[in-house]
């Protein structure tokens, strides 16, 4: 709303300052205009032999109104404010078409015509507006970047915040969780025990992931098929049995300098889309495959879900931007901003139809 009442400001003050400047031009022009009548009467007596000393003041008078004066023949016969070297039959031209040539009456059967150009004062008032618009766009430009910078920091430290309070908030129950699990442990020993100690453990990996939004991982060489194997094999387990998982290494050196859990995270995300996506679908599979690029590692997840509208490629990593009925929108927004802030790469969506999505992950090899 604010920027639609800073447009239409802005447009209101050029349109007013548009009609201001135009009306002084018409009236600048018109003044010149009479200008050079009364100058052609001046010269008029002056070549009539009738010399007066108001003719003369006012022929010298005109220091900024470029004149010609021409015969019948389009010969230049005086000059005035225009320099010798741009004197020629291109400008005669020119210059009659710009204003009605006004008659110097020297006999009845004798003439010369003024043509003339409009002068530095009346052009500059022409351009005026063309030159305000330009100055009000780049303004209304930069102050529409500064208003968007300022949101999106506002948004970065509201996304930190939450995501470090929320792994605050979740440490002490996972303490005190594994504290109890390793006592019924002790006493009592069993598979049971064992997997609830894997969920626990999986509570801290996430807990660690969120306390990790917000400041600057640390990079270290990782193999990525090893990281995507254990996101898939993560999501393998708590998914339906009819997707179908598929890893495909066409990598010669897939390794590269990364933070393993928030890679991690980001793979878990794209599949936990892509399972979404496919609700509903015949033959559900998700394949990664993992390939070199020049100067990168391409990893690209393929669904066979509904698709994503061409329209959404660029929103749907926006903060918020959902299309289920249930979440917050924030996933692929925090897979954008570990990949391209943290670790300098690229993700976008490659393709997509109604028979499947591919997500493209580019990382710096």
């Amino acid at each position: 709303m604010k920027r639609f009442l800073l447009l239409i400001t802005a447009m209101v003050i050029v349109i007013v300052t548009h009609i201001f400047a135009l009306r002084i031009a018409r009236n600048t022009a018109e003044a010149e205009k009479q200008r050079i009548q009364i100058w052609a009467e001046a010269t008029e007596d002056l070549l009539n032999d009738d010399y007066s000393d108001l003719a003369f003041d006012i022929v010298e008078q005109n220091d900024n109104i470029p004149i010609l004066i021409i015969d019948d023949n389009d010969s230049v016969v005086a000059s005035r404010n225009i320099p010798e070297e741009r004197i020629n039959s291109n400008l005669v031209k020119d210059l009659k078409g710009k204003h009605d040539p006004i008659v110097i009456n020297l006999s009845a059967t004798e003439h010369q015509y003024i043509i003339y150009d409009d002068s530095f004062i009346l052009k500059s008032l022409k351009f005026f507006p063309t030159l305000l618009f330009i100055l009000m766009a780049i303004f209304i430009g930069l102050l529409f970047w500064i208003l968007s910078a300022e949101k999106r920091s506002v948004q970065d430290k509201l996304w930190v915040g939450l995501s470090r309070e929320t792994a605050h908030q979740l440490g002490t129950p996972i303490s005190s969780l594994a504290a109890w699990l390793e006592l019924l442990r002790l006493s009592a020993p069993s598979e049971t025990i064992d997997e609830m100690d894997k969920d626990v453990q999986r509570l801290q990996t996430i807990a660690n992931r969120f306390s990790k939004i917000g400041s600057k991982p640390e990079l270290k060489p990782a193999d990525l098929p090893t990281i995507v194997n254990n996101a898939v094999e993560y999501m393998r387990r708590r998914t339906s049995n009819r997707i179908h998982y598929s890893i495909i290494n066409n990598a010669t050196n897939p390794t590269a300098n990364l933070s393993e859990p928030l890679i991690q995270w980001v793979f878990e995300n794209l599949c936990k889309n892509a399972v979404d996506a496919m609700s509903g679908v015949e033959n559900m599979s998700i394949t990664i495959t993992i390939d070199n690029v020049p100067g990168y590692i391409c990893i690209e997840v393929t669904d066979t879900g509904h698709g994503i509208d061409r329209r959404n490629f660029n929103r749907v990593f926006k903060p918020g931007f959902t299309t289920k009925k249930r979440g917050w929108g924030l996933g692929l927004s925090l897979a954008r901003r570990i990949i391209n802030e943290y670790h300098h790469g690229y993700i976008f969506i490659k393709s997509s139809s109604p028979a499947g999505t591919t997500f493209c992950i580019e990382l710096p090899q």
